[in-house]
């Protein structure tokens, strides 16, 4: 399932949730995965990221969910990924680095890749902000559920995060004709018609 930020017309970012991850150690415990969470470049360092993950917070917190999981890279390319994350709460599970599911041992030699993770966890107890609904309530159009969170959103631009009802962000993505700071997005941001 992902939510998607919109600007007018265009997505500027989206999150997936993956309600029951490939991960054992997630899987067991009924652990959801935030599997990716993307943000156009033009609107990065402008609050979507924290906005869809407040969004998929409260998600999975609607849903009963305790505990949500995700894993963030080790190299320099994902500092503020890093930083969101840890300032939202996430802390590592415990297992260290990992070469996706595997931990890294004492010696291994191992190539800096996006592929070298840390898995990390947040405990979603009482006392969330929620994400507001539209006045006239749910609107059910075109596979999405839409809400506002006036305030916040409305301070940066953004009209709304959608939740889409596709389980694959990149088919809902490319639905539209582009995925967020993807390949083929064209660079003014505006979605192909």
């Amino acid at each position: 399932m992902s939510l998607i930020a919109t600007r007018g017309p265009d997505v500027i970012g989206y999150v997936a949730i993956v309600w029951e991850s490939d991960y054992a150690g997630f899987r067991s415990r009924g652990i959801p995965l935030v599997h990716q969470i993307t943000v156009a470049g033009p609107f990065r360092q402008r609050r979507v990221a924290t906005l869809l993950m407040e969004a998929a917070e409260q998600l999975a917190h609607d849903r009963g969910i305790v505990t949500l999981g995700i894993t963030v890279g080790l190299f320099d390319e994902y500092g503020p990924a890093q930083r969101l994350y840890g300032r939202r709460g996430y802390i590592p599970d415990g297992r260290g680095a990992c070469r996706g599911q595997e931990p890294l041992r004492k010696g291994m030699q191992v190539t800096i890749d996006d592929d070298l993770i840390i898995w990390l966890t947040k405990d979603l107890g009482p006392g969330r902000s929620r994400v507001e609904p539209f006045e006239d309530g749910q609107q059910r159009e075109a596979g999405l559920i839409t809400a506002r969170r006036p305030a916040a959103m409305n301070a940066i631009g953004i009209e709304a995060v959608s939740l889409a009802l596709s389980a694959d962000p990149i088919v809902m993505a490319a639905s539209r004709g582009y995925v967020p700071g993807g390949r083929g997005a064209p660079a003014s941001g505006n979605p192909r018609r």
